[in-house]
């Protein structure tokens, strides 16, 4: 019984690793360093995801939403040496009103 447990928990732990990492919630900060704006680049299939340009870049699945307009209005900056958006005001405002 144990055996059969231990060969469980190695085959899941391999499935996991081998698994593509992907980002579900797209508003997600990844945790990236930089140290200019250049440093940072948009991705994901939607243009929601900020993150470092030496990183390889992280897959999201292509949906659409309203919400996801709102992106084009702020900026991916490298604010205290991570890539992550500048909200704004504005960016907050847009992103209620199309949820």
């Amino acid at each position: 019984m144990k055996r059969a447990l231990l060969i469980i928990l190695i085959i899941s732990l391999v499935l996991m690793i081998g698994c593509e990492q992907t980002i579900s919630n797209q508003d997600t900060i990844v945790d990236t360093e930089c140290t200019t704006d250049n440093d940072c680049i948009t991705t994901g299939c939607s243009g929601t995801i900020c993150q470092s340009k030496d990183k390889e870049q992280i897959r999201t699945t292509c949906i659409y939403s309203p919400k996801y307009e709102c992106y084009k209005e702020i900026g991916c900056r490298c604010l205290q040496n991570r890539c992550a958006w500048d909200k704004t005001k504005e960016f907050d405002e847009c992103i209620e009103k199309n949820s």
